[in-house]
Order: structure tokens, then sequence, then C-alpha cells
């Protein structure tokens, strides 16, 4: 993995293992059924108002959105 700045602003080549769920305990790809309508949200948009009312709707409607 590539060295990645972290908001903390410590460089790390890999995760620290707090970030990471133990392998019992992570999403099985077998388990989750097809959703093709996750919203997705542009947050490149230039309409600041239109993105926080994108990612409002998402929460509401589903708990959580995609970039």
């Amino acid at each position: 993995m590539d060295s990645k700045v972290l908001p903390t602003g410590v460089r790390y080549s890999n995760l620290p293992e707090s970030y990471v769920r133990p392998e019992s305990e992570r999403p099985r790809l077998s388990e989750v059924s097809q959703c093709e309508d996750v919203p997705v949200i542009d947050l490149g948009c230039e309409d600041r108002g239109q993105i926080i009312q994108q990612i409002g709707d998402a929460c509401t409607a589903y708990g959580f959105f995609q970039v």
C-alpha cells in the first residue's frame, strides 16, 4: 500500500490495526445483495446547496451514501 497521510498528518505505509476489523466481522460479499439505487453524490459539484441537500436526503432515506 502506498504511503498515505491520515488526518493527523502522520504518514503510514499501512493502516493502523485499530482501523481494521477482524476477518470474522467483515462483510461477506457472497451475502451482500445487489442494490442499484444506492445514492451516489458528486462532492465535486459546484452547487454546495445541492450537495448538502443530496447528503441529507441520502441519510434520511438510506442512512448512508456513496462518494
